[in-house]
């Protein structure tokens, strides 16, 4: 769902155009008003949330809610907080809007406009009657919000042993299988997806999914492929919270051995700096070997 955004924290819209920042992700996942700091501000530089909601309900702009007025504060006129989007956009409680809903039924027709839901059950209904691509069905089952069946269709493909048409579809049911919490099968899934469609959604619905679940996971080639999928710029973030499990699934040493691997081919300092820090702390909690 789009979402206007107030953010009582330093920094996050620091780098607005990073995806690797906190703005910046936020933004690219459709946020389209925030409020944010571009340094340290201080926290008497925000507006107190309570007031700032306040505002919203008489009719105030979402931005110029987010900022101190002259005299409220020491703070007032400080630099540091940025607003992104319509400086005339409200957030009013619906039973204060004027805005008029068109029912749907009353709503002017779209030239050669059809419902998703429509096209997502004929393109399924080929896809079953064996005249549709796998793919084009998941991807618009997805759409419909149909993550339920989006799977199925999966599963049927995953029975049916046509290897290339379970690599064909993997990448499209990566988001169901995720927002359904199924780690199992979204392994499987990633495993098979080829290089060029190991994207950055993808790698974040990995780590996102197997993080809170690495303590229970004993499977060699799970743990082998999040080593292989460590994240940039996170690599020490990454490496940090799976080297322990490295060490109890594939054996002692095993995390050191990852984490200078990828000192090995880090070209930048800082961040090599860091996974430098991270091996030190490592080979210093492992046991001594016996002689």
């Amino acid at each position: 769902h789009p979402m206007a955004l107030s953010m009582v924290h330093s920094f996050s819209l620091q780098r607005p155009d990073d995806v690797n920042t906190v703005g910046g992700r936020f933004l690219d996942r459709g946020v389209y008003a925030y409020i944010g700091s571009v340094d340290e501000p201080y926290l008497a530089a925000f507006v107190p949330p309570a007031l700032q909601v306040r505002r919203l309900t008489v009719g105030v702009p979402f931005l110029l809610a987010g900022r101190l007025w002259p005299g409220e504060s020491p703070m007032s006129g400080v630099w540091k907080i940025a607003t992104i989007g319509d400086p005339f956009m409200l957030a009013q409680p619906p039973e204060f809007r004027k805005v008029t809903v068109v029912p749907l039924a009353e709503a002017p027709a779209i030239p050669d406009a059809q419902p998703i839901a429509a096209v997502a059950a004929r393109a399924l209904k080929s896809f079953r009657d064996g005249d549709g691509a796998a793919a084009d069905a998941i991807r618009l089952l997805e759409l419909a919000g149909r993550d339920d069946v989006a799977i199925e269709a999966w599963m049927n493909v995953v029975q049916s042993g046509d290897q290339a048409a379970i690599v064909g579809t993997a990448r499209s049911v990566l988001g169901p299988l995720f927002r359904s919490a199924r780690p199992v099968e979204f392994v499987y899934a990633y495993e098979r997806l080829p290089r060029e469609a190991r994207d950055r959604d993808a790698g974040d619905m990995l780590w996102q999914l197997m993080t809170p679940r690495l303590a229970a996971t004993h499977d060699p080639d799970t743990i082998m492929l999040l080593e292989r999928e460590v994240r940039e710029p996170f690599e020490y973030e990454d490496l940090e919270v799976l080297v322990p499990h490295i060490d109890r699934v594939l054996g002692d040493g095993r995390g050191a051995a990852a984490v200078q691997r990828r000192i090995d081919r880090e070209p930048d300092a800082a961040r090599r700096g860091r996974l430098q820090r991270l091996l030190s702390s490592e080979r210093s909690a492992s046991p001594p070997s016996s002689l």
